[in-house]
C-alpha cells in the first residue's frame, strides 16, 4: 500500500509541475507576442509602416 501512495505522490506532483510549466510558458509567450504586436507606430524606425 505504500508503494501505491509513493507512487501517486510523485505522478501528481510531477504532472503538476508540467501543467504549471506549461502555463507559464503559454502565458510568457502570449504577453510577450500581445506586447509585440501592440508596439506604438514609430515612423523614424520603419517609414512605409502604417500608423494609425
Amino acid at each position: 500500500m505504500a508503494v501505491f501512495w509513493l507512487l501517486a505522490h510523485v505522478f501528481v506532483n510531477l504532472t503538476s509541475i508540467l501543467y504549471l510549466g506549461a502555463l507559464a510558458l503559454e502565458l510568457t509567450t502570449v504577453s510577450i507576442s500581445a506586447a509585440i504586436r501592440d508596439l506604438p507606430c514609430l515612423p523614424f524606425l520603419s517609414p512605409s509602416a502604417a500608423c494609425g
